[in-house]
């Protein structure tokens, strides 16, 4: 066992996981979306060894978790990690949008829509929310649950990328980490 391996081993898993999120989001951002989806699935192995080893993990690590499920498939377990933080009514935005996309990777259109139509209104965050509001009423009206998803995923990312471009000032970061989670 080498150094490395030592310090890691005294890392909470908690902070394994963040860290691995964290690398996830930075992935994304830049375009490498397999380099993204490998950490986005180490987040999710270490959040759930966290919370078998008895910890308890903040809303903030709930919600990357959920996300972190959400972006590697595993829909069921990321609606078990966002529950707690929708009731909680702390980073609404990203735990509404990533809860209706999990419902509707499960064909739960009504969830979806029921999840989209609650995102709270937001001027920063007016891509992804207007996105939200038409999917959810395509999904009333019929409309296909993958398709939805589709939308609300190149939404996001449009979202993202203005989010990248306009978080310039220190105050702008933090104010869209306060509203986001991350």
């Amino acid at each position: 066992m080498g150094l490395l391996d030592f310090l890691k081993d005294l890392t909470p898993l908690v902070r394994r996981a963040a860290g691995a999120f964290d690398h996830a989001r930075r992935a994304e951002r830049n375009g490498s979306y397999a380099k993204a989806q490998e950490n986005y699935r180490k987040a999710s192995v270490l959040y759930r060894q966290a919370l078998e080893q008895g910890s308890s993990p903040v809303l903030r690590d709930r919600l990357k978790a959920g996300i972190s499920c959400v972006r590697c498939g595993k829909n069921e377990e990321a609606l078990e990690w966002l529950a707690p933080v929708i009731e909680s009514g702390r980073y609404e935005s990203e735990a509404r949008l990533h809860a209706g996309y999990a419902h509707a990777k499960l064909d739960d259109a009504e969830a979806a829509a029921m999840h989209w139509e609650a995102y709270p209104a937001d001027p920063i965050q007016a891509i992804i929310g207007n996105a939200l509001k038409e999917q959810a009423r395509k999904l009333r009206s019929g409309g296909s649950p993958q398709e939805a998803c589709e939308a609300v995923a190149a939404a996001w990312n449009r979202q993202d990328q203005q989010d990248r471009r306009t978080e310039g000032s220190r105050e702008e970061r933090h104010d869209l980490e306060r509203r986001r989670g991350f």
